[in-house]
């Protein structure tokens, strides 16, 4: 899964094939395990991530407006910049227990904005235009701009391994882009144009997207020197290459 595992979860592999496919027929997705696929279904229509229809007594599934974007959200770590500055921008906040809703809401926008929980209740980041001001409008639409501070600060050297090792766990994120560079370049031999190799490519695809949304894109500076993010995207491009 996202967190851990080097393969979409069944959750995102149902998107993905409700979304290469357009509209799908209950009974098409079979290939999944039924148990399984009652509790996938039943989460994403939670979520108002695909909508169902009835056409005579087959059941539709398609994606939602919301689904796309859900999915648009993880491809678009696929084209982050890496920052050339080394400076960090640094999220400080206080919430009270009774806005404890308020504040998960706010502790998920950041770690979707790229930040990381450095301790307490203070995330770190690399700094990007406009990181600061989204924070803040985000926490202006939650009601407590009053307790968010956004602070940016110039990196030195010296601190910039230590907040990188107290808040990313850099090797683990290492390995999975290994894994799918080594997995990718198997199976891309494989990728021709009919409907399913193109599927297994999408699939690949999501699986890149969803290790660099983890990727805290941190600058040059911050990372190991074999750190694989490079090559990887070049195993993607030759996987567009095929499916386009």
């Amino acid at each position: 899964n996202k967190k851990g595992g080097y393969m979409v979860s069944p959750s995102i592999e149902v998107l993905i094939y409700i979304e290469h496919n357009g509209e799908v027929k209950a009974s098409e997705l079979k290939h999944w395990r039924e148990t399984s696929l009652r509790g996938v279904i039943g989460k994403l229509e939670a979520q108002s991530l695909i909508l169902r229809k009835k056409s005579s007594s087959e059941v539709i599934y398609r994606l939602s407006d919301a689904g796309v974007e859900y999915l648009d959200r993880f491809l678009e770590s696929l084209h982050k910049t890496t920052p050339v500055s080394s400076k960090w921008s640094f999220v400080f906040f206080s919430i009270p227990e009774k806005k404890r809703t308020v504040r998960d809401r706010l502790r998920r926008f950041l770690r979707q904005a790229g930040y990381g929980h450095l301790f307490g209740a203070i995330w770190v980041a690399p700094s990007q235009p406009n990181l600061a001001r989204q924070v803040m409008t985000y926490a202006k639409s939650l009601k407590v701009s009053n307790n968010v501070q956004v602070i940016e600060g110039v990196s030195q050297k010296e601190s910039d391994q230590d907040i990188v090792a107290a808040v990313w766990d850099l090797g683990k994120i290492a390995n999975r882009y290994r894994a799918f560079i080594k997995k990718a370049k198997e199976k891309i031999k494989t990728i021709k144009s009919d409907a399913e190799p193109k599927y297994e490519a999408k699939k690949l695809i999501f699986e890149l997207a969803m290790i660099m949304y983890d990727d805290p894109n941190l600058p040059t500076t911050a990372l190991p020197r074999d750190w694989p993010r490079d090559e990887a995207l070049e195993v993607y491009k030759e996987i567009r290459k095929k499916i386009n």
